[in-house]
């Protein structure tokens, strides 16, 4: 036995220490799998932090998945609670700024500099944040702002939404704006648009449902031609383009607003039931997903890009 240890040890050797390594890479591997990671920053940095009751520091915490609650306290300031739910492999941020309630400490950031910068930490981090996920979710913000001389394409909070787009054009340009918009994402329907100068004349949309819908002939444009004529009350419209898709008729109508001849380019869509044609929404310069869950999104997408 002596003389096959003395044999083989090198062999034995290099077996044991390749076994721990792979033994290594796979607990390294398990704990990556089944681990995330919160991102604590607390600003004053003496503040006493919790993680599930667990006391930690400002840096990278190793957790498990699910959901974990950071607690932030100091004496002298309101207490923060934040309620995360961490995913596994992924670094949940976990961003705090303790407030004043107190005369002791009404001065705090102005008379420790350390605290003070690194407050200013906390709200680049907080901006970095957001604007990687909105990047994610909202592709065009990538391409924004966007100005000419004639128009300006911007995004910010509004009372919709925390990310909306916002078009400072006068009417002869919205319609050209919209269309450089849809260059930057097809998909105008995710975005609420805020219009500068801008009120819609017509009325509210009320939500139609349970239609019984009817196949639809190229004949039926006409019909739809003459609904046109009736929602628009006048002649001072031109349809740009007029289309069935699937079992609906969407339309582009160029409605002429003042005595410039500026206009408006308004989308319609239409369904038949019974003979008779349902417009399902209110004629709008843009359509957005969330006012109209009927409707298929590849119809609005369809419609916006008329």
């Amino acid at each position: 036995m002596k003389d096959f240890f003395t044999k083989y040890i090198k062999q034995i050797i290099v077996i044991i220490i390749a076994t721990l390594m792979i033994l290594i890479i796979i607990i390294t591997i398990h704990l990556l799998v089944n681990s995330s990671t919160i991102y604590v920053l607390v600003a004053p940095q003496s503040s006493t932090v919790h993680i599930d009751n667990h006391s930690v520091k400002n840096g990278y915490i190793k957790v498990t998945p699910g959901k974990h609650t950071v607690k932030a306290e100091k004496n002298g300031f309101e207490t923060q609670t934040l309620e995360l739910d961490t995913k596994s492999g992924e670094t949940s941020n976990a961003f705090i700024v303790l407030d004043s309630n107190s005369e002791d400490t009404a001065n705090w950031y102005s008379e420790h500099q350390d605290d003070a910068l690194l407050r200013e930490k906390i709200s680049g981090a907080e901006y970095n944040a957001t604007s990687i996920e909105y990047e994610k979710d909202f592709p065009i913000i990538t391409m924004l702002p966007y100005e000419t001389m004639n128009y300006t394409i911007d995004y910010g909070e509004c009372e919709y939404s925390n990310f909306c787009i916002f078009i400072d054009a006068p009417a002869a340009a919205r319609d050209i704006a919209l269309r450089v918009a849809s260059q930057f994402d097809s998909e105008l329907g995710r975005y609420y648009y805020i219009f500068s100068d801008y009120t819609n004349p017509f009325s509210k949309y009320s939500s139609i449902s349970d239609i019984e819908a009817e196949d639809i002939i190229p004949q039926d444009t006409d019909l739809v031609v003459k609904d046109i004529d009736t929602i628009f009350k006048n002649s001072k419209y031109k349809i740009k383009n007029i289309q069935v898709v699937d079992n609906y008729i969407i339309t582009a109508v160029s409605y002429i607003i003042d005595d410039y001849g500026d206009t408006n380019v308004y989308r319609l869509i239409f369904q038949k039931e019974k003979g008779k044609f349902i417009l399902l929404n209110t004629p709008e310069l843009i359509l957005t997903y969330e006012k109209y869950p009927n409707i298929p999104r590849d119809i609005i997408k369809s419609a916006n890009n008329l």
